[in-house]
């Protein structure tokens, strides 16, 4: 039995050669038929088979609204259904998150500050860094938690900086004072210029995106004793204690990381985070050098 190659030759240019343009080759029969949606700024096999698996995702959804009481699939058909309830999430107002605006309301001094910082990431609330785990690069054998530079509510620094920009930081700061104005607080725009200056600073001290991308300088393994020593009296240990991460794999119990370069190559800090040790080291976005 003869076994095709499981290549789509029909799908195949011919009149392009591959040695002239294998891309267009293998793909122009595609590309000519195919229309970019008006929704869209870009369009593939991959982002098909995402709109294919949403409206599969969907149907399933619609379908446990109306599963039997009590089982599972009703209980996200439920969740479904609360998230459509637009007449209850008007009649609720802020009531869901009470217990979340109390926890900032009480916060007095920089050491709660962090604190709570570190109390809200457990609840899926964003800091000033965001935390996720993955492979050392410098030792795939083992997993770390990377911190990155977080803080900001746009997508990048560029957006606090470029002139391109303007209209949208307008709408951003129009919708910061907005969600203020729904909360019910009487000095919604006072807050919201207080939460955009805060958000410019914070920008400011981000790397941009090429640097962000360097895979040399966003791996510099420290120790815990190094990062709070970095951040001098800010008070590390507090937002660790919020966070609340387990005995032992707490960056209080070993080493750290920042997307910065260490003071020199080979300092005593990537020394002491070297490769096999067990611990937290990760990449985060501490300030950059200043020159």
């Amino acid at each position: 039995m003869t076994l095709s190659s499981g290549i789509a030759t029909d799908e195949l240019d011919p009149s392009i050669r591959p040695q002239d343009d294998l891309f267009r080759h293998v793909n122009g029969a595609w590309i000519s038929r195919t229309e970019i949606p008006s929704d869209k700024a870009r369009w593939g096999s991959f982002m098909e088979l995402a709109e294919k698996s949403e409206a599969a995702v969907r149907e399933i959804v619609e379908a446990a609204q109306s599963a039997p009481e009590g089982t599972e699939e009703r209980t996200f058909g439920d969740l479904y259904t609360s998230f459509l309830d637009e007449d209850r999430v008007d009649a609720l107002g802020v009531r869901p998150i009470e217990a979340q605006l109390a926890i900032a309301d009480d916060v007095a001094t920089i050491p709660e500050f962090l604190k709570t910082l570190g109390e809200l990431e457990r609840h899926g609330v964003g800091g000033i860094y965001q935390l996720f785990v993955d492979n050392d690069p410098g030792d795939p054998s083992r997993y770390l938690v990377f911190a990155e530079q977080a803080g900001i509510s746009l997508p990048d620094e560029s957006y606090f900086r470029e002139e391109r920009f303007a209209p949208i930081r307008e709408a951003f700061a129009a919708h910061v004072q907005r969600m203020f104005e729904l909360a019910g607080f009487q000095d919604a725009p006072e807050r919201a210029q207080r939460v955009y200056d805060l958000e410019v600073e914070i920008a400011a001290q981000h790397w941009d995106n090429v640097t962000s991308r360097d895979s040399e300088k966003t791996y510099n393994l420290f120790s815990w004793a190094d990062a709070t020593a970095l951040f001098g009296s800010a008070g590390l240990d507090d937002w660790a204690a919020g966070l609340g991460a387990p005995q032992g794999r707490s960056p209080r119990s070993s080493c750290a990381s920042r997307r910065s370069p260490p003071a020199s190559p080979g300092s005593s800090s990537r020394r002491s985070c070297s490769p096999g040790r067990t611990g937290w080291p990760g990449r985060s976005s501490t300030t950059p050098p200043r020159t």
